[in-house]
């Protein structure tokens, strides 16, 4: 481990011992139907946290 990583890794842990984490880095794709239409978002899941993991920890919302 080089020391830029043992840095990071220290960064982290100080935010996770405050209760803080840092945001997953995100972007958004648009789908686009064949004939032109644009799809709608599935209005059931809007909002809801996307559950994938972070270091062993679950991701927060």
């Amino acid at each position: 481990m080089d020391i830029q990583q043992r840095i990071n890794l220290a960064i982290l842990e100080a935010l996770q011992n405050l209760g803080a984490a840092l945001a997953l880095p995100t972007r958004t794709i648009q789908l686009v139907r064949h004939q032109g239409e644009p799809i709608e978002p599935d209005e059931e899941r809007r909002g809801q946290p996307h559950g994938l993991q972070y270091r062993g920890t679950q991701a927060r919302a």
